[in-house]
């Protein structure tokens, strides 16, 4: 709903329920577009129209008009139609802090206004924390005598925002009266499989499923999602056949998403196999290299093969001391400290450890994303105080979370920002002065690669050095991207889909890595892979080594970094 309002036009700062009063005909046109897809079921456009949300935009005495005219829009459109897909009422968790009673009781009070107005199902929907859900819940089976579809919305790292599992959830909200459990939102089609099977093993009612479209990119302001309608029906059906009875779309599902997907589940064809999970760290060497790091690397003008390593858990640092000593003996010659998850050791804790214990001096992330820069300034300092130099400026993930796409963490400083404040540290001169070597990041899969590179050139000429771009096998945006660039120390983000399956999960829910049209075909022709990733891998190398100083390895889902870096460290 929130996807295409925002196409149609709506200020992204407005009150979408609102538009029930004010622009019901667009409203409308959304209902209709779903239903002429084929949808069974559609939600009313009231996913936020709680009092204490509405409040924030001065509309809470609107609450129950704006309900009631979501109901009666969507009703509308149905008999317009002839339709007999099921009419649900929209359930957003209160956006407002506070008490947990005041959000229990703007959810209540939502309810009665939906169920009075005609709503045949209520969904409770992009839950982030299961002691809300579970208490609102309770609350309405004690008043409410609609069918329920409680659904959470769980990263990926397999938990929700608040920390849960899915099977935790699934057993505590179907024993608490929910008819239907289950996940929407936060994950692609493909990501959030491993969310349902983990809810398939506990819920005693059956499952609802409704992913994203996949991660957008943010560009002009805006979320914006790459066009995969097939590549969402066919992964789908491998939702349907997971167990779901209920299978949609979240934000970015169009109605051409939702008219392919009735299409595959009618069809019956069977599901592509989802990407394979990555095998379990191994120590397979003790190699202990000097203490030797991109700069020197640099300096001596060394092509630089190095290979991302994500922080462990918290209490488990071995974990991922394992993982680098085997990326290591696999070929990489320096290493660089991704993004973990919630529970993972900061990035910059990690890298410290690496140093320690590995005695390499780690390429360290260090995303902007929900930071003040008296907080960043504070961590690099106190990591370059401890031996790390090398810092990688960026933005960091942004998650979308319902109808408001944009409406994501905060950014107190943008990347830009962070490089001249590291730059400065840098310019202190005599015992104040850093030596941090500072890179930036580039996007060759951006939309815009004229503005990707002026916000690179910008980086370069305020104290960046080099360059990493994210993982790409689009040689031409590559090339592109780097000629209007006045340095050669980039390093070229890769990775090696193993599949055509596991491609097209890596170009359509990763947003960071772009895979491309041309390598996705030659993907698709080549049965069970056969090695051809890694080869397309290598060509690219080979085709951008004169512009390159390195390459970076990253590490994603079912990727087999490993076995890359042999074939990498053979070339070099």
């Amino acid at each position: 709903m929130g996807t295409l309002l925002h196409a149609f036009g709506a200020s992204l700062d407005r009150c979408l329920p609102e538009l029930n009063l004010s622009h019901p005909d667009l409203v409308r046109e959304v209902h209709r577009g779903y239903l002429a897809a084929g949808a069974e079921l559609i939600e009313t456009n009231t996913f936020g129209a709680d009092r204490l949300t509405m409040a924030q935009y001065g509309l809470g005495d609107d609450m129950a008009q704006v309900n009631t005219a979501g109901v009666a829009i969507a009703a509308e459109s149905r008999a317009a139609t002839g339709s007999l897909a099921y009419l649900a009422g929209s359930i957003a968790p209160p956006l407002a802090g506070g008490a947990l009673g005041h959000a229990v009781d703007a959810v209540l009070e939502q309810a009665a206004a939906l169920e009075e107005a005609g709503a045949e199902v209520l969904v409770l929907e992009t839950f982030g924390e299961l002691e809300l859900l579970a208490s609102a819940l309770t609350a309405l089976r004690a008043r409410c005598g609609l069918p329920i579809v409680a659904q959470m919305t769980f990263t990926e790292e397999g938990r929700s925002l608040a920390g849960e599992e899915p099977d935790e959830a699934a057993r505590r909200l179907g024993d608490l009266g929910a008819d239907v459990v289950g996940a929407n939102c936060t994950l692609g089609p493909r990501g959030i499989l491993a969310v349902l099977e983990r809810l398939a093993t506990a819920s005693p009612v059956p499952l609802s499923i409704m992913p994203n479209a996949g991660p957008p990119r943010f560009a002009h302001g805006r979320a914006e999602y790459r066009p995969n309608p097939d590549y969402f029906a066919r992964a789908g059906l491998a939702l349907a056949a997971g167990g779901a009875v209920i299978v949609g779309g979240c934000c970015g599902t169009t109605p051409a998403h939702i008219a392919a997907l009735a299409e595959q589940l009618a069809s019956g064809v069977p599901p592509a196999a989802a990407p394979p999970p990555p095998a379990p760290p191994k120590v397979v060497s003790d190699r202990r290299p000097a203490v030797r790091g991109v700069a020197a690397r640099f300096a001596a003008g060394e092509f630089v093969l190095a290979a991302e390593v994500v922080p462990p858990p918290a209490g488990e640092p071995g974990r991922g001391l394992e993982e680098a000593a085997r990326l290591l003996a696999a070929g990489a010659d320096s290493l660089v400290v991704g993004r973990g998850s919630p529970a993972a050791m900061e990035p910059l804790a990690f890298a410290v450890l690496l140093l320690e214990q590995l005695g390499i001096e780690p390429l360290v992330l260090a995303p902007t994303a929900d930071r003040s820069l008296l907080g960043l300034q504070a961590d690099l300092l106190g990591a370059h105080a401890l031996g790390v130099r090398s810092v990688l400026c960026t933005a960091g993930p942004r998650t979308p979370r319902g109808d408001y796409p944009e409406a994501t963490d905060s950014f107190d400083v943008d990347p830009l920002a962070l490089v001249q404040a590291l730059a400065a540290l840098n310019d202190g001169g005599g015992a104040s002065g850093t030596g941090f070597l500072i890179g930036a990041l580039g996007d060759p899969g951006a939309a815009d690669l004229e503005a990707e590179g002026e916000r690179a050139r910008a980086a370069l000429a305020s104290g960046a050095s080099f360059l990493v771009t994210t993982p790409t096998l689009e040689g031409d945006r590559l090339e592109q991207l780097l000629s209007g660039l006045p340095t050669t120390r980039t390093l070229l983000g890769v990775a090696a889909p193993t599949d055509f399956a596991h491609a097209e999960f890596l170009h359509f829910e990763r947003p960071e890595v772009t895979v491309g049209v041309a390598a996705l075909a030659r993907l698709q022709r080549s049965p069970a892979g056969e090695g051809t990733g890694r080869r397309l891998v290598v060509d690219l190398v080979r085709r951008a080594r004169p512009r390159l100083a390195g390459v970076v390895v990253a590490d994603l889902i079912g990727t087999d970094a490993a076995g890359l870096l042999a074939d990498l460290a053979a070339e070099s």
